[in-house]
């Protein structure tokens, strides 16, 4: 009795222990591969004007300067680009971490990266390179949520200028607001900056400390800070919205097998499945090479995909009406090209947004069979087919219209022989009725007649 009730509580105490462990694995962010978003603008700084008309920068000397804020792009021009710009970024999973990595367009060297010559004195003169300068590289992530639909998460690197000769690099990780307020979650002091001479910039995240999210999206933006002219300046530049996990998309075709002859015409409904909770839109083509064989085109371009609806246009396809000998089999390319809309993500009430599509393309085909003209056995076995369903029809209806046919006869009869029964009947109540007044005629004339 002893030992079992020992046996009871060593498997009890095993399942507790593994619990945990299964609802960690239950819960884990999915994990998917090396995802590349490219072909991004490499000219694509976004003006970004804030909300304070003055801040304040620390000199090199360690003062604190009120420095006014531009209002305007034009104040904030130089003949020649000052920072690297985001040309892709890459991003993977493995379940527990997220790394992900911003290419740039070219190296980040130090005096780019964060530059301080100003001091009182010079802060608003004119030179050929920023005298102030810094760059902050962000990793946004906001979790899908039926109530917030900004950023719930960021992650900063930036650097700044200790004295003349030090600076010290920083990573912090925040937690926004839907009004744009942040929390610090925490932070990190890096003795010089990670990517110093490289052409990218890397992130890494336990995606744990985010409560392993399923579905999220990434935002991947640099902030510009100088000062020209005795103006601080910042603009940014950035990606729109990259999908975690990966969004799936398909062409289907249906039917995506046809059968046509000359002289014929069928639309085909094409649509894009898709998985993804962001909308996004889509635009077909067709690359319809065989022209003389069949005539393909869709009605509409462009469809919308959400992630309750999916996405659909018809294709109509014509033949012409040759004479074709023998059956062609003609495969038709459909393309769509999926973009997500630029958003826009709003921070401590300003706007901040970008103008990059990202797009990815699917492609499907459509089987398409011209077979031959028909012959004139041919269409008279057409036309018997077209004629057997009415035929078959009639061998159905037949019986009934003659039952209709024989019951209204009856009917009409039935009614005929009432009718000549009412006339009968009409005539003899005539004559008895005459044959009455004549009788009462004749005793009412014997009446007035002298008794003999």
């Amino acid at each position: 009795m002893y030992s079992t009730i020992m046996y009871f509580i060593a498997l009890l105490l095993l399942l507790l222990l593994n619990v945990p462990n299964a609802f960690a694995t239950l819960l884990s962010s999915p994990s998917f591969e090396r995802q590349e978003i490219s072909g991004m603008d490499t000219d694509n700084w976004k003006f970004w004007q804030p909300s304070d008309r003055q801040e304040e920068i620390t000199s090199k000397d360690g003062d604190r300067i009120p420095i006014p804020t531009a209002n305007r792009e034009s104040q904030c021009r130089f003949n020649i680009s000052i920072s690297p710009a985001i040309k892709s970024v890459s991003y993977m999973s493995n379940d527990n971490r997220l790394n992900a990595t911003i290419w740039l367009s070219k190296a980040l060297l130090n005096s780019v990266l964060v530059k301080n010559d100003i001091d009182n004195q010079n802060f608003n003169r004119s030179s050929f390179l920023p005298l102030w300068h810094t760059l902050k590289f962000t990793m946004a992530m906001n979790i899908f949520s039926i109530y917030n639909e900004s950023a719930n998460y960021r992650i900063d690197l930036f650097g700044e200028k200790v004295n003349s000769t030090h600076s010290q690099w920083k990573k912090e990780v925040y937690e926004i607001s839907s009004d744009g307020t942040s929390k610090l979650i925490s932070n990190q002091t890096l003795a010089r900056f990670p990517s110093e001479d490289k052409k990218y910039v890397d992130f890494s995240v336990d995606l744990k400390s985010f409560s392993n999210p399923q579905k999220y999206r990434l935002l991947f933006y640099i902030t510009d800070l100088y000062v020209k002219d005795g103006n601080l300046c910042r603009e940014v530049d950035s990606t729109n919205w990259v999908l975690s996990p990966p969004p799936e998309f398909n062409i289907v075709a249906s039917p995506n097998s046809i059968f046509m002859r000359p002289g014929e015409e069928k639309d085909v409904t094409v649509t894009i499945n898709g998985n993804a909770e962001l909308q996004s839109k889509g635009s077909f083509s067709v690359n319809n090479t065989n022209k003389k064989d069949a005539d393909v085109k869709f009605l509409s371009n462009e469809t919308v995909i959400s992630s309750f609806a999916n996405g659909s246009s018809i294709l109509h396809i014509s033949i012409p009406n040759s004479d074709v000998d023998k059956s062609k089999h003609l495969i038709i390319p459909i393309n769509a090209s999926i973009s997500f809309p630029t958003d826009i993500i709003k921070k401590n009430g300003e706007n901040f947004y970008n103008n990059k599509s990202i797009s990815l393309l699917k492609h499907s085909n459509l089987v398409l069979t011209v077979l031959p003209s028909l012959n004139s056995t041919e269409r008279l076995s057409q036309f018997v087919k077209m004629v057997k369903p009415v035929s078959d029809l009639w061998i159905i209806l037949a019986p009934i219209g003659t039952a209709i046919i024989t019951l209204v006869f009856y009917l009409y009869r039935k009614r005929n022989r009432e009718n000549i029964k009412t006339d009968k009947t009409k005539e003899n109540n005539l004559h008895e009725s005459k044959a009455t007044k004549d009788k009462d005629n004749d005793e009412t004339l014997n009446l007035g007649r002298p008794i003999k």
